[in-house]
């Protein structure tokens, strides 16, 4: 399960950029940055965005960044890796509940980016109980607890065996899984995933919405997340 997330996120970090004058077009910097509690793991990408009448390049990624993260007492540099993206140079980043990080960016031709996060404290599912066995082909009632003040949520369900994989959006501790009517029996990963200010504003712009960038010389979005999961039974 670790494994896929981070590539399904950066999927989310492709687009030409926000619309503007194409006669009078200036690429903008494009940040996608994603601490993920769970896992330990930091998601970087920079890149420059582009014209939506222009083919789009086969590498668009920002590469000799002087790029780092602030927070919980360290601060951490990035290294280049190729295409846009950036992992720790040395030391990796501790990712603690509640702790604000900043990321700062230093591009070759000066432009400098900034962006800050808090990362959210991780939900804690109450139902359906872990290895709990639950209806296929019916809607599935999900509760949890979470921080007061979390500004959104992501429920998705996995198939171990079936590849039935669904999700929705929320900012309530409950809701009705419709999408579950499509499951089959098997055995699925349960996920509920707390995201920051940041990332449920950018998700929100993935649907079309006014998009609100929080990136200080750039657009995008630098945000956390933090989840809890259970392996339900649908039969």
């Amino acid at each position: 399960m670790k494994a896929l997330l981070p590539a399904f996120i950066l999927l989310l970090a492709c687009d030409h950029g926000p619309d503007v004058n194409e006669f009078n077009y200036e690429p903008e910097v494009n940040l996608f940055a994603l601490l993920l509690l769970n896992s330990q793991q930091t998601i970087i990408r920079l890149e420059e965005t582009s014209r939506s009448m222009d083919p789009l390049p086969d590498d668009r990624g920002i590469a000799g960044a002087e790029l780092s993260i602030q927070g919980g007492e360290q601060r951490v540099a990035y290294r280049h890796q190729g295409g846009g993206i950036y992992a720790e140079e040395g030391e990796k980043l501790r990712l603690i509940p509640g702790v604000t990080y900043e990321l700062l960016a230093l591009l070759p031709d000066g432009r400098r980016v900034e962006a800050e996060c808090t990362m959210p404290v991780p939900p804690d599912i109450i139902a359906p109980a872990e290895q709990e066995r639950v209806e296929a082909y019916a809607s599935l009632p999900i509760s949890w607890r979470g921080e007061q003040g979390t500004p959104g949520y992501i429920v998705s369900v996995r198939g171990i065996t079936s590849g039935h994989n669904a999700e929705t959006k929320t900012d309530s501790t409950a809701v009705d899984f419709f999408p579950f009517y499509l499951a089959q029996p098997d055995r699925y990963v349960l996920k509920v995933a707390a995201v920051d200010r940041n990332y449920n504003e950018y998700l929100r712009v993935q649907e079309d919405e006014v998009p609100i960038w929080r990136v200080r010389g750039g657009i995008g979005v630098f945000g956390a997340m933090a989840w809890d999961e259970h392996v339900i039974i649908a039969q």
